[in-house]
């Protein structure tokens, strides 16, 4: 059991370091204002709120591992796309992108 909070533990900081870092990207890195910056946060958690749905719908019907599979995919296309978009309406869609899981 110590082992699960441990595990969780992990997981809660290094997403917390994740975000933090991906905070300094889009603010320092690209240049993105803060309030753009927060509409498009805002705007992918809407996303992946609304995309959950219908994604355990596909996995109901194609299965979990194809469905995970494809997520990962297209999250793996998302990250690869940071490295090459500057502009607010792309930045916006890629991650929408990622945060859909």
């Amino acid at each position: 059991m110590a082992s699960v909070h441990l595990a969780v533990l992990v997981s809660s900081i290094s997403r917390g370091a994740w975000f933090t870092c991906w905070a300094l990207f889009f603010l320092h890195g690209i240049g993105l204002s803060t309030a753009q910056f927060g509409i498009g946060v805002t705007a992918a958690g809407i996303a992946g709120l609304a995309i959950s749905g219908p994604l355990g719908y596909l996995a109901d019907r194609i299965g979990t591992r194809e469905t995970l599979l494809a997520i990962g995919i297209a999250q793996c296309a998302a990250m690869f796309a940071f490295a090459v978009v500057r502009d607010f309406p792309t930045i916006l869609a890629v991650t929408c992108v990622l945060v859909a899981r």
